[in-house]
Formats: structure tokens, sequence, C-alpha cells
């Protein structure tokens, strides 16, 4: 009988033994940036209009998830609004408080950092320019390609 009862009680010591793991349950959400951009260019620039100028010419809606974020400019030719028979005019362009203040696109890209999360920041795009009374009868236009990337 003391046999048994041992023998029981070690039955009982091994299958009231409990085992156990963890389950580690995690995600992670990718730096995501981007950028749209509408021209709202409702009032025409005039061009040969002396004297400083600066005028709204579209709207940027940044999107980010992230801080550290990186704005970059560029013109398909270099800050000048170029009509198709040569003659130009030289802009600096400003986005609301991204960029600071107005800016000569000169070279190639113009990069501005930023340290805010947002989700749909819209904000002003302008340029600034100087008319020229005397300049010809054309179409004048530039590229302007606004980037913004992850740290």
């Amino acid at each position: 009988m003391k046999k048994f009862v041992v023998l029981m009680l070690l039955v009982v010591v091994v299958t009231a033994t409990a085992f156990s793991a963890d389950l580690v349950i995690s995600a992670t959400v990718a730096a995501s940036v981007s950028v749209s951009v509408a021209n709202t260019n409702a009032v025409p620039l005039t061009l040969t209009t002396a004297g400083a100028q600066t005028k709204k010419v579209g709207e940027a809606t940044f999107s980010s998830n992230t801080t550290g974020w990186t704005v970059s400019v560029s013109s398909l030719n270099n800050g000048v609004l170029l009509g198709g028979a040569g003659a130009s005019v030289a802009y600096t362009l400003q986005i609301a408080d991204i960029m600071g203040t107005s800016t000569a696109l000169t070279t190639a890209v113009k990069t501005f950092s930023q340290t805010l999360k947002m989700n749909a920041l819209v904000k002003d795009v302008s340029i600034t320019y100087t008319g020229v009374p005397t300049l010809a009868a054309d179409t004048y236009s530039d590229t302007v390609t606004i980037t913004v990337s992850a740290p």
C-alpha cells in the first residue's frame, strides 16, 4: 500500500508540473511621407508690371508619420520663367513655414529639413519676381518639383 501511495504521489507531482512559453506580438510601421501639389494660380502672373511682386502659385500638402523628413525643391529652368523665344523672368520660391525665406532655385536642388510629424499639412507656395515692362508676348513657364523624403 505504501508503494501505491508513493507511486500515486509521484504521478500527481508529475502531472501538476506546468510549462509556459511567451508569445511576443509586435509590428513595425515604416516611415511614410508624401507630398501633393495643387495649382492655385487663379490670378495670372503679371510679368510686365514693373517692380517686385509676390504671387501665390499653388499649395503643397505634406503628410508624414515621422520626424526629420526633408523637402527638396528643384526647377527645370533653374528658377527662371522661360519664354519660347528665350526671354525670361527670374524668380525665387517659398513654401510657407517650410523654406523659411524665398529662395532662388539657381542650383539643381535646394533641401530643407523639418522636425514635425504631420498629417495633411497644407502650405502656400509662392514666387517673387520683378516684372519686366518690355517683355515680349509669349508664354513663360517653369516646372518646379517638390520632393519629400523620410530620414
